[in-house]
């Protein structure tokens, strides 16, 4: 596996991070994001407020696919077929405390990489030794009733491969900071909030955008549609896969996306989202003094569904 089918890879993963924490509520630090309410809907009105019970257990199974198209310097590549992921994660609560904060453990049970006609055995058993050292990974966290993160840190286990290890930890960075934080003030259904938000994922930062609508409420919760958008300034791109002595220059980043999702209050997790994100990437790569242009068109379908136990 050369060192850009790691670098698609990589960037894969970390946009199903992306998708994952925005449609998840994973932790963002209050410091790092603003949220603007922008309409507050309908009555009735209430305060968006999770209140898990402690010891409850949440099982998520999460699929993503991608397609990648590449060129250089204006020269298209051959497409190649890139098999889906099904990722299953493990949440347990472990306390709720008076003033709302919840603490969590989470796992990574299990992770497949589904066998997809078009897929070439290489890609997918390159995929399966990539990807194996998540077995096993565990963390915690500590998150207030509003989604806004306390505590967040990942543990992988012993002997993961550098190179997964450095796409975890810049996962581990992207998923601690991107959220979609619920407001403040009581809303109803048509409420509808922005966050913005700066961001440092993968050597690269970004500014993200996300805006939330309630379509649908009960007593129980909601649901909700999602855009998103991301840019970037051009920048050099710290990438510890890349071989000695390659400078990698960010020229521009366009991310948009879209999804729906749908929330319980009884939990930090949805029961059930979907989203659908297109990120356009120009490069410079100069090596031993060359310089070459690569744009990258990568598209990510991301479902997810959850239960309780």
């Amino acid at each position: 596996m050369n060192w850009m089918f790691r670098s698609v890879f990589a960037k894969s993963l970390l946009m199903s991070s992306v998708c994952f924490s925005v449609l998840v509520h994973l932790p963002v630090h209050a410091e790092e994001m603003v949220v603007e309410l922008i309409e507050a809907g309908q009555e009735p009105k209430r305060e968006l407020r999770f209140a898990p019970k402690e010891g409850a257990s949440q099982t998520m199974e999460m699929v993503t696919d991608y397609q990648t198209e590449m060129s250089f310097g204006g020269q298209a590549m051959p497409s190649q077929a890139m098999p889906a992921q099904k990722i299953k994660m493990v949440f347990d609560i472990t306390d709720v405390d008076d003033n709302g904060n919840i603490s969590y453990d989470f796992n990574y049970a299990d992770v497949e990489i589904v066998d997809e006609p078009g897929t070439l055995p290489q890609v997918k058993a390159a995929m399966e030794q990539a990807t194996k050292g998540l077995v096993g990974a565990t963390g915690k966290g500590v998150v207030s009733n509003r989604g806004i993160t306390q505590k967040f840190e990942m543990n992988l286990p012993e002997g993961v491969d550098p190179r997964l290890k450095a796409v975890l930890d810049s996962m581990q960075e992207s998923m601690s900071k991107l959220s979609s934080p619920v407001p403040k003030e009581a809303v109803g259904v048509g409420a509808k909030w922005k966050v913005v938000q700066d961001v440092e994922a993968n050597g690269m930062k970004l500014t993200q955008t996300s805006t939330h609508q309630i379509v649908s409420m009960d007593k129980d919760g909601c649901t909700m549609s999602v855009t998103i958008t991301q840019e970037a300034e051009k920048q050099e791109i710290k990438n510890p896969m890349l071989p000695a002595g390659t400078i990698i220059t960010l020229e521009s980043l366009d991310t948009t996306g879209e999804g729906t999702t749908k929330l319980l209050t009884s939990s930090i997790l949805p029961i059930e989202s979907e989203t659908k994100m297109e990120t356009d990437v120009s490069m410079t790569t100069s090596i031993a003094g060359q310089d070459q242009k690569i744009q990258t068109k990568t598209k990510v379908e991301m479902s997810f569904e959850s239960t309780e136990e």
